[in-house]
């Protein structure tokens, strides 16, 4: 098996994970009536109901959201490609 590159891996993951996360914060800011009612469905689907509300749509908030996300995946991919190199 091929080598991963930690570094590339890390950047990989963080950018999928920010990717996700930019998406959810497009539907936040356009539609969170939407996204209220389908958080709500989605947690009743799992016999969940809780009192939750969806924020106002706040440019600081989503960019540190962003980053922290990003942050996470960088570090989860690192982790992943040497597990992946100490394994094969």
């Amino acid at each position: 098996m091929k080598k991963l590159d930690a570094h590339k891996t890390g950047l990989a993951f963080g950018f999928v994970l920010a990717l996700i996360h930019a998406a959810w914060l497009l539907f936040v800011l356009i539609a969170p009536q939407g996204v209220q009612k389908f958080l709500t469905w989605v947690l009743g689907l799992h016999h969940i109901a809780m009192g939750f509300q969806i924020l106002p749509f706040h440019p600081l908030s989503a960019l540190l959201l962003l980053a922290v996300t990003f942050a996470f995946g960088y570090l989860l991919g690192q982790v992943f490609a040497r597990i992946w190199n100490s394994v094969y």
